[in-house]
């Protein structure tokens, strides 16, 4: 569903009815103009909810994206990693980030807990990447998000890239699969998604009443 779209011109993420179609939304020319969309919050890092995605933006400069899980929408139009440069990150939040408007520039995976530490990990040597570092415009990259317990995983086109162990998300709290993408120039910026998928272990007490 979308969550929050502003800007001039901005279109929420829409699924085109057609064969081999991607989700694709646009952020408008407004300066910080954005797009996001969220999904259904069922997910817990105590039932190993994980989530995986093909995604691409038509432009790596003057961008800002996250995708992960979040326990709730961020303010209107804000991400839910707000500073990588000095974390901050919205409680019980797992996501990749990219932000060419911070000093750290460059791709990072951002968890935060209710009792936790914000915590960013700046990515390196990612396969597919520029330098290992930074997406490659136009060219889709697989990226996805383990949540165990309380411990938070990411993978970018089949590597791990960042180990967040022990105290990362509360596992118990309730999650939902989010994607959001923000222009920090006048330009429009692309963002589609080939696929998303999401799951996590199933409540088999509860399974048996259906």
């Amino acid at each position: 569903a979308g969550a929050n779209r502003a800007g001039t011109g901005a279109g929420n993420f829409a699924i085109p009815v057609a064969r081999d179609g991607t989700m694709r939304g646009a952020t408008g020319t407004d300066d910080n103009g954005s797009i996001s969309a969220i999904g259904p919050l069922i997910y817990a890092g105590d039932a190993n909810a994980w989530m995986q995605i093909r995604i691409k933006t038509d432009l790596v400069t003057g961008l800002s994206l996250e995708f992960g899980f979040v326990a709730a929408v961020p303010g209107s139009n804000a991400a839910a990693c707000s500073d990588v440069d000095t974390p901050t990150v919205a409680d019980d939040t797992a996501v990749f980030t990219i932000d060419t408007d911070q000093t750290i520039a460059t791709m990072a995976f951002a968890t935060g807990g209710t009792a936790f530490t914000d915590v960013a990990t700046t990515l390196a040597a990612v396969p597919g990447f520029t330098s290992g570092t930074t997406p490659v415009l136009d060219t889709f990259y697989t990226a996805r998000i383990e949540l165990v317990g309380n411990a938070a995983y990411g993978y970018i086109n089949g590597r791990r890239v960042a180990s967040h162990t022990g105290h990362a998300v509360e596992g118990g709290t309730l999650v939902a699969p989010w994607i959001y993408c923000r222009t920090r120039n006048t330009t429009t910026h692309l963002c589609s998604v080939d696929y998303i998928a999401v799951g996590q272990n199933r409540n088999l007490v509860a399974a048996e009443n259906y």
